[in-house]
C-alpha cells in the first residue's frame, strides 16, 4: 500500500500497530515485510482503508492551567527532626503578608525565617515581627518568584504563597502555570540535558501535564494537587539554564476514560512492567519490550545497568515478617514468577505471595532504597559463607512500569519526537490539544531545507536528522533512475495494465488501489506510485545488474545505505515496487535523492557528477513525473476539494506563476511500516518548489496525508530567500 492514493472519510480513522518482537532478529525489517503486506492487504481490502494521520481530536476546551503545588515538604521534615536549623525565604520588594482572616492592611515582607523551638514551627519576618500559627498569603507582582537555600542550592518558586502554619506542621504551597511545572518537574527528574536528548525530556514533560490533569481531577494532597517528593511528584521550583524544552506546550495525553496512571521510572532494563508489578488489576498499564527493532538493540540494558545482590535466608524472613523466631525465621524458597508477576516467600511451609514492588519495598526500607534496585532480575538459591541465601541478578533501577527515562534518551538521540518515545512505551496514549494554537498533529516530523545547499532551515526536532527511515514507495525514484541510464526504452515503450488486486500474474505484487490504474507508462505509474507497474519491472531487468547499479548509485550519491536484491522472483517484485522495508534511508539521504532530481543548482559535487550522468530528456521526464505526483497523482488534494482549485489548477501549473508556490510543487510519496518495538504506518513525503525542499515524516499517516503537511510547510515557510 505504498502508493498513498487519496484515503475515504472512514479510511482516515484506521490505525494498525504490530508487535516487533517477531522479527527483531536477523533482518529486522525484511522479515515483518510480508506478514505486514498480508495484514494490511487485508485490513484495506476488508475495510476499504488506507491509513490516515495522527491523532486527531475535539477542539480543546476549558483546560485548567494553574496547579497549586505543596513545596519544600522534606526540608520542613527535615526542620522538625533537628536535621536542618532553619529555613529561610527571601521575596522581592514590593511583597505583601496578610494572615487570611486577620484586620489590618497586609504588611511588605521581604524575607521569612523559620526554626523549631518548644517542639513547634516558628516564623519571624526580617524586621523581627513574628508569623504565628495561622494561614498566611504572600503575594507580590506578576510573574515574581521568591527563592530559598536548600544544601547551597538556591530554589525559585512563583508567587503567590501560602503558608500554613500548625504547631509543628507547616505547610508551604504554590501557584504554577501547568505547562511550567511540567517543564521544571521534567528538568528536576532528568537534570541536564544535551540539544540531541531534548525529546525525551519533551515526552517526559508531556507525560508529567497528563499526571497534572489527572491530579487536579483528585487533587492528591488536599489543598495541593501535588507534593514535591519523589512518591508524588519531584519539583524543585523553577530551573533555568537547561538547554531544551523550553518551547510552548502545545499537546496533553487524553485523560478521558484511562484507567492507567502515567508512570515513570530511571531504567527499566530491557522490558517494562504491567499493573501486576503494584498488584493492581493487570488491565492498566502495559508491559513492553524496551527493544528498539531500526537500532537492533534493547535501548536500557548494559553493565552500567546490571546488579548484583545477595540476600541471606534468615534475613529475608525477618523483612518479610518482623520478629519472626524460631523455625519459620528462615526463609526456605523464593521465587519470582515473572509470567504472573509476584513474588512468593516460602516460610515453614506457607507462601507469603506479594507483588513485586510491594516486596523490593519491604526489602529496601531497611538494607536501602538501591539494595534491590529494580523489579527485573531473575532470583537463585545460593550460599552466602555457608548460610542459605539467594542472588539478584537485575537490570534496571526503579519500579519499572510505564516510561523509562533512559530509554527515551536513546531514542531521542535516534531521532525519534516525543510522540514516538510516548508511543512506545504507552502505545494506547491518545494526545488532544493544550491549545487552540496547537498547530500541526503530534506526530508529525519534518525538515524545510535548501535544496541548492542542503542547509536544514527549519525543523520539527534537532535530532530528527538522527533519524532511518524506510524509503518505501520513494526507492521507486531509484528504480526510475535505473531505467533512465540502463533501460531508456522501458521509459519510452513500455506499458502495463494494473488490474489492482484482482492480480494475473502471483510474481507481480497487489497495487494500492483496489479498482487498479488500467493502461499506464511510466509518467502516470510514477505520478500514482502504482505497486504492480513498477513491480512487473522484475520481468525485464537483471537482478543481479540492477543490486551493482543501485548499490554503486548511491554510494556516488553519498547515500550510505546499500539494496541487497532478495532472493526469488516475488521478492525482487515487491522491492521494486517499492514494498521492501529492509533497507533504511538516513533523513539526509532522501534530501539528497531530492536534490538530485530538482533542477535547482546545487553546491554538492558529488550531486552534480550524478544529475550530470542523467540526460536531459530522461531527467526532464522525471521532473514531469514528479510535478503530476502533486497535480493529479498520490500527493494530489481530492477532487472534490476546494484545495485542489485553488493550488493545482491545470492553468497555473503550466504557467508555473511565480506567485504562487504551491503550483510549482514536486516530490514523491511513500507509505511504509516502521516503529520502534511495534510497527505503525507512516507516510512519507519528499518535496519542493523553488529553491527550498522539505521532508515529512508522519506517524500513523499515510504518504498522501504527509504531502498535504508538507506543501502546507512550504508555503509556510517559502522559498528560499
Amino acid at each position: 500500500m505504498t502508493g498513498n492514493g487519496p484515503a475515504s472519510p472512514i479510511q482516515r480513522d484506521i490505525i494498525i500497530q504490530i508487535p516487533m518482537h517477531f522479527y527483531k532478529n536477523n533482518n529486522i525489517f525484511g522479515r515483518m515485510a510480508g506478514l505486514c503486506a498480508v495484514l494490511i492487504i487485508l485490513c484495506t481490502g476488508c475495510f476499504a482503508t488506507l491509513l490516515w494521520g495522527g491523532d486527531t481530536a475535539p477542539v480543546p476546551g476549558n483546560r485548567p492551567h494553574y496547579l497549586r503545588i505543596q513545596v519544600l515538604s522534606k526540608q520542613v521534615r527535615l526542620l522538625r527532626q533537628g536535621l536542618i536549623s532553619s529555613l529561610a525565604f527571601r521575596f522581592p520588594a514590593g511583597t505583601d503578608m496578610r494572615r487570611e482572616g486577620g484586620s489590618g492592611p497586609p504588611g511588605e515582607v521581604r524575607g521569612l525565617s523559620f526554626r523549631m523551638s518548644g517542639g513547634r514551627i516558628h516564623g519571624v519576618s526580617e524586621n523581627g515581627a513574628p508569623c504565628g500559627e495561622g494561614l498566611w498569603i504572600i503575594t507580590g507582582g506578576s510573574e515574581q518568584e521568591w527563592t530559598v537555600s536548600v544544601s547551597g542550592e538556591v530554589r525559585r518558586y512563583p508567587l503567590p504563597l501560602t503558608m500554613k502554619i500548625d504547631g509543628d506542621s507547616a505547610v508551604f504551597i504554590v501557584r504554577e502555570r501547568l505547562e511550567r511545572f511540567a517543564l521544571d518537574s521534567a528538568r528536576a527528574e532528568y537534570g541536564p540535558v544535551t540539544e540531541e536528548q531534548h525529546e525525551a525530556l519533551q515526552a517526559l514533560r508531556v507525560l508529567i501535564a497528563g499526571r497534572a490533569l489527572q491530579a487536579l481531577q483528585t487533587p492528591h494532597h488536599g489543598d495541593a494537587e501535588f507534593c514535591d517528593l519523589t512518591h508524588c511528584q519531584v519539583y524543585r521550583g523553577r530551573i533555568g539554564g537547561c538547554s531544551g524544552g523550553g518551547d510552548a506546550l502545545q499537546w496533553v495525553p487524553d485523560i478521558a476514560g484511562l484507567s492507567f496512571p502515567f508512570l515513570f521510572h530511571s531504567r527499566c532494563g530491557g522490558n517494562t512492567f504491567d499493573g501486576r508489578v503494584f498488584g493492581s488489576d493487570p488491565a492498566g498499564l502495559t508491559a513492553v519490550e524496551d527493544w528498539c527493532s531500526p537500532l537492533g538493540r534493547y535501548l536500557c540494558r548494559g553493565k552500567d545497568s546490571s546488579w548484583r545482590r545477595i540476600l541471606r535466608a534468615r534475613e529475608l524472613a525477618s523483612l518479610i515478617i518482623p520478629g519472626q523466631s524460631g523455625a519459620a525465621a528462615q526463609a526456605q524458597d523464593l521465587r519470582f514468577d515473572r509470567d504472573a508477576v509476584n513474588v512468593t516467600v516460602v516460610m515453614n511451609g506457607k507462601d507469603h505471595v506479594l507483588a513485586p514492588e510491594d516486596f523490593r519495598l519491604k526489602i529496601n526500607r531497611v538494607k536501602g532504597w538501591n539494595f534491590i534496585r529494580s523489579n527485573n532480575y531473575r532470583v537463585t538459591p545460593c550460599s552466602d559463607e555457608g548460610e542459605q541465601a539467594f542472588c539478584f541478578e537485575g537490570q534496571g533501577m526503579g519500579h519499572g512500569a510505564g516510561f523509562c527515562q533512559h530509554g527515551a534518551l536513546a531514542l531521542a538521540a535516534a531521532g525519534y519526537s516525543w510522540y514516538d518515545i510516548l508511543k512506545h512505551y504507552y502505545p494506547g496514549i491518545r494526545c488532544v490539544p493544550y491549545t487552540d494554537a496547537s498547530g500541526y498533529p503530534p506526530g508529525l516530523s519534518w525538515a524545510v531545507f535548501s535544496l541548492r545547499t542542503g542547509n536544514v532551515l527549519h525543523i520539527s526536532h534537532r535530532s530528527f536528522s538522527n533519524r532511518t527511515v524506510p524509503p518505501g514507495s520513494v526507492f521507486k525514484l531509484l528504480v526510475s533512475l535505473y531505467c533512465m541510464t540502463q533501460r531508456p526504452d522501458i521509459i519510452r515503450d513500455y506499458r502495463y495494465h494494473c488490474y489492482g488486486r484482482h492480480r494475473r500474474n502471483e510474481t507481480v505484487p497487489d497495487c494500492w488501489l483496489q479498482r487498479g490504474h488500467g493502461s499506464i507508462g511510466f509518467t502516470e505509474a510514477l505520478a500514482c506510485s502504482c505497486n504492480s507497474y513498477f513491480g512487473s519491472l522484475s520481468r525485464h531487468i537483471d537482478r543481479g545488474h540492477f543490486q551493482k547499479w543501485t548499490n554503486s548509485f548511491l554510494e556516488r550519491l553519498g547515500i550510505g545505505a546499500r539494496c541487497a536484491v532478495p532472493p526469488g522472483d516475488r521478492s525482487f517484485a515487491r522491492l521494486l515496487g517499492g514494498l521492501d522495508f529492509s533497507m533504511r534511508f538516513r533523513i539526509e539521504d532522501f534530501m539528497r535523492l531530492l536534490r538530485l532530481v530538482s533542477d535547482v543548482p546545487v553546491e554538492d559535487r558529488m550531486i552534480l557528477a550524478v544529475r550530470e550522468s542523467i540526460s536531459t530528456d530522461m531527467r526532464n521526464e522525471l521532473r514531469e513525473a514528479l510535478f503530476r505526483v502533486v497535480r493529479e497523482g498520490t500527493a494530489s488534494a481530492g477532487r472534490s476539494d476546494e484545495q485542489k482549485k485553488l493550488l493545482y489548477n491545470q492553468k497555473k501549473c503550466d504557467n508555473n506563476g511565480p506567485g504562487d508556490i504551491s503550483v510549482a510543487v514536486f516530490g514523491k510519496t511513500a507509505t511504509v511500516m516502521d516503529g520502534t518495538n511495534r510497527a505503525c504506518s507512516y507516510g512519507i513525503f519528499i518535496g519542493g518548489t523553488g529553491a527550498v525542499g522539505v521532508m515529512v515524516l508522519l506517524r500513523d499517516g499515510n504518504g498522501h496525508r504527509a504531502a498535504q503537511y508538507g506543501m502546507s510547510l512550504l508555503r509556510e515557510y517559502g522559498p528560499e530567500q
